[in-house]
């Protein structure tokens, strides 16, 4: 069984990969192959951690693999399991395991109806370059209709040192929300607050000293004091006139990159967060504040008007 001996494959040469197979060496797992539709890509890899068979051709991966790891894009990662369901290998005594936040273990359904086990097994982390990632003390979300199939994957997030949890399949879209908004959507707010230093004539310090200190504070607050502790700025404090001069400032700007089709993308994003800064305020136990309350409304009305433009 696939739990008792482990032959792997990796299936994707990518971002993430580097990180999966590191892992999987430093925790002594047997790794098999590596397999990219660029044998190039295959062959880095390969050699990176010393591991002796990698191929562009998935029909040379061994007939005794039994652990089919699918560090692929989200798109290929059907298109690959079409490919696999045609390979000479024992379905029945297989798990197959794909590692995408989005999508579920459904989406390998082809090789469940041939008898395999399918899963998915998400890191809530960010790979942006092909550097190692340290897996210990990370989260995995282990997704899979196959109780054998939680069990090896608990254990194999043990190995290594990860920590595990199950998460149901009707979740994995909301979960990996929370992940969109966690980091892409922290570097576009990161970027954005880039575009409108730059759209100024003052010789500011450099992004990182003028920008990182305030980042990594903040950070810093919500480890201490928690999300709702950490809170701070014009729309907490009910500031309407600062938030009034913010707003100006954004209709009055002619910086092309801020508009799509004469719309205000930037003005729009800002009213779009505060607004929802408020409505988190507000399903907490206190209500809003007289002066919150004000910026509520003069917020929730500048919202109608831009959408109705």
């Amino acid at each position: 069984m696939y739990y008792k001996q482990a032959n792997i494959v990796i299936i994707g040469a990518g971002r993430i990969a580097v990180s999966i197979l590191n892992g999987l060496i430093n925790a002594q797992l047997n790794i098999q192959s590596v397999i990219s539709k660029k044998v190039n890509s295959a062959e880095q890899l390969a050699k990176k951690f010393s591991v002796e068979h990698y191929s562009n051709n998935l029909f040379q991966i061994k007939e005794d693999t039994n652990l089919f790891l699918l560090t692929v894009p989200d798109n290929q990662i059907l298109s690959v399991a079409v490919q696999i369901e045609k390979l000479n290998v024992n379905f029945q005594d297989s798990l197959f395991v794909h590692f995408s936040g989005a999508l579920s273990s459904s989406i390998l359904d082809d090789l469940k109806n041939k008898g395999a086990a399918t899963a998915s097994f998400h890191i809530m982390q960010s790979f942006p370059t092909k550097n190692i990632i340290e897996l210990n003390n990370l989260t995995a979300a282990v997704e899979t209709d196959s109780e054998k199939a939680e069990k090896y994957l608990f254990f194999l997030a043990d190995k290594l040192k990860m920590n595990p949890f199950k998460l149901f399949k009707e979740d994995k879209v909301n979960y990996h929300l929370a992940g969109v908004y966690s980091s892409n959507f922290f570097v576009g707010n990161l970027l954005s607050a880039n575009s409108v230093i730059q759209d100024n004539k003052t010789d500011y310090p450099n992004f990182d000293e003028l920008i990182l200190p305030i980042v990594t504070t903040t950070l810093n607050n919500i480890k201490l004091k928690g999300l709702d502790g950490s809170l701070s700025g014009p729309i907490q404090r009910g500031e309407l006139e600062v938030i009034k001069k913010h707003i100006e400032k954004l209709k009055n700007t002619d910086n092309k990159k801020f508009y799509i089709d004469d719309k205000n993308i930037f003005l729009l994003n800002y009213v779009c967060q505060s607004i929802t800064i408020l409505m988190m305020l507000e399903n907490k136990e206190t209500e809003l504040n007289e002066n919150q309350k004000k910026v509520y409304n003069f917020l929730i009305n500048e919202f109608h008007a831009l959408i109705k433009n």
